[in-house]
């Protein structure tokens, strides 16, 4: 038996806090929160630290078209569909009041996640024209990260037990995310056959700008420090390169959920 790559090694180019929770713990103890508390008229700046999660991120796909010595002129191929995962989500986010309920801000948050891609390859016979036999795996443990600054434009409405904030903005993504390069397999003569063997990745970066929008609610037990939930909806989409010279289109952002100390000053 011997194990064939359909490429020689090559270089491509270049506890989660959901929001509903925190909301059901602000209802619960707002009735310990004063009007004093939520409103605090001398505080201008405030500060969001939180935990969650975001929504599973979209599933995509990649085609790579390749010749081999071993096949001669003709060209085999391998899809690879990369399923998503659910991502572990931190965040810090922070701004200033600059006119009545008006505020400016911006924050940034980071999701990563491993997720698994099917993989099904189509290689030609090495002495047979046109008798192409297909391969199936799965390759477990693609790594992805995806960091979001966001920019953000609020309005901030102090209520008697609660402040409540409302922010929209761009948002500008960067992600790295492992894409399978290369597909081995096995055969044994007279190659009627060959089953998968494992894949080769690679970590690809890029960068985008998107857009998102959100609302904070927060409850504060005295002048300076609370808890709250934030929901954050962000999008944007991010071209990867592949590993044949082309690029796999990659959605990135989701809806988050968090919940968190908050601060004022």
């Amino acid at each position: 038996m011997t194990r064939r790559s359909l490429f020689h090694p090559v270089g491509c180019r270049a506890v989660p806090v959901p929001a509903a929770c925190a909301i059901l713990v602000l209802a619960a103890l707002a009735g310990g929160a004063g009007p004093a508390a939520a409103q605090a008229s001398d505080a201008r700046g405030f500060l969001m630290i939180n935990a969650g999660t975001q929504t599973a991120s979209a599933e995509f796909s990649d085609t790579i078209t390749f010749s081999h010595p071993l096949f001669g002129p003709e060209m085999g191929s391998f899809d690879t569909r990369y399923r998503g995962g659910g991502d572990t989500l931190v965040d810090l986010s922070g701004g200033v009041r600059i006119w009545g309920r008006f505020a400016v801000g911006a924050g940034v948050s980071q999701v990563s996640h491993e997720d698994e891609a099917g993989i099904t390859g189509r290689l030609p016979h090495p002495f047979v024209f046109d008798r192409l036999r297909q391969i199936r795996g799965t390759e477990a443990g693609l790594a992805r990260q995806e960091t979001a600054v966001h920019v953000q434009a609020l309005w901030v409405m102090p209520a008697d037990w609660a402040v409540i904030s409302l922010f929209d903005g761009p948002t500008f993504f960067s992600v790295t995310q492992d894409l399978v390069t290369d597909v081995m397999f096995d055969q044994t003569y007279p190659y009627t056959e060959a089953t998968f063997a494992g894949a080769r990745r690679r970590a690809q970066s890029a960068s985008t700008t998107g857009g998102h929008v959100g609302a904070d609610i927060a409850v504060y037990f005295s002048d300076r420090v609370g808890i709250g939930g934030t929901v954050r909806i962000s999008r944007g989409s991010v071209d990867v390169d592949a590993s044949d010279g082309g690029t796999v289109a990659i959605d990135v952002g989701g809806v988050q959920m968090s919940g968190g100390l908050r601060l004022r000053f």
